[in-house]
Parts: structure tokens; sequence; C-alpha cells
């Protein structure tokens, strides 16, 4: 299945959106108008382990995993994420520490400083 570029799927259903939902305080209210119930437990639970999993939920057969991308103010601004087939996703572990990896790089790059 083939995705047009500038399609929207609603925030609760893909991983970068979760991450947004989880991390960003000032997103609208109505964007969890049309989410699943148990959608604050799971932001809390993308909160405490830093990332975000999805596998199905918006596109058949793909998982995501996603992490928060944070600027000099620590304030996330973008998500960073990677899709693969399913059936190859073997280590949900390794591929959601390289994600993490990848956005704390390019939070550093954006001059964020983790707090010690």
């Amino acid at each position: 299945r083939a995705h047009l570029i500038g399609q929207r799927a609603p925030l609760h259903l893909t991983a970068a959106g979760k991450v947004f939902l989880a991390f960003v305080d000032s997103l609208n209210p109505t964007a969890l108008e049309e989410a699943p119930e148990g959608i604050a437990e799971e932001l809390h639970e993308i909160r405490a382990q830093g990332f975000a999993v999805v596998a199905e939920e918006f596109q058949g057969q793909v998982l995501t995993v996603a992490a928060p991308v944070r600027d000099f103010r620590g304030e996330v601004v973008a998500a960073l994420a990677i899709s693969v087939p399913k059936a190859k996703a073997r280590n949900k572990r390794k591929l959601a520490e390289a994600v993490l990896e990848a956005a704390q790089e390019v939070s550093q790059a954006l001059g964020f400083r983790p707090k010690r």
C-alpha cells in the first residue's frame, strides 16, 4: 500500500504522533477526541520509556519506532521515526535504541543538553 505525500493520519495512530501526544503539553486538546480508551496509559508508558512503538495501527504489516527531538530549551520540536516491515522487525529493543540514539544526536545538534 502506498501513501501519498502529505497524507494525514490521526496522531494517536502513528508512532511520531504518539511521541507528540506524550511529550508536548501545548497540543490542542481536541487531538485526542477520536483516540481509543486507554490512550492516557499508553502515553504515560511512552513518556517513561522515551519512545513509541506502533505496529499495524495505521499501515498494515509495518512497525514504526519514534523518539522525541528536543531543541536548546529542552522542548520537543520534532519526532524521529523509522518504519520497517513487521516481518523483519525481530528486535524491537535494538530498533528503539538506534532511534533514541539518532534522536539524541539531532537534539544535541539543536543545542539540547540533558540535565545531569
